[in-house]
């Protein structure tokens, strides 16, 4: 199975904001900007990550053997979380698509 990710931030600006004015929902997106990424969450599901933003390139990477995905379903009154480790992808553990996907490993799919 792949785990499909909003990131919280592109290039370190919040990808999360409260848009509606009224904090009914929360900081949960924003206008004009998105990036997710796709994880294999064991090694039967797949090999690469992929990641994609406003621009419309798909990115990808190699799985690094190892890391450890973990999630959190939503809850009553919980949002859902997700972390990841050992991924040797920083950008990735902070889900902060980077400015320059290619200087942080990544290829063009």
């Amino acid at each position: 199975m792949r785990l499909y990710r909003a990131m919280a931030s592109e290039a370190g600006e919040a990808l999360r904001k409260d848009t509606d004015g009224e904090g009914r929902y929360g900081a949960v997106h924003h206008l004009d900007r998105f990036a997710f990424v796709a994880i294999p969450d064991t090694p039967g599901a797949g090999s690469t990550i992929y990641a994609l933003n406003a621009a419309g390139v798909v990115w990808k990477t190699a799985r690094v053997p190892g890391y450890t995905l973990r999630y959190v379903a939503l809850a009553e009154g919980v949002e859902s979380t997700t972390q990841l480790s050992g991924s040797k992808l920083p950008w990735l553990e902070a889900w902060d698509f980077p400015a320059d996907p290619a200087s942080a490993g990544c290829t063009r799919d």
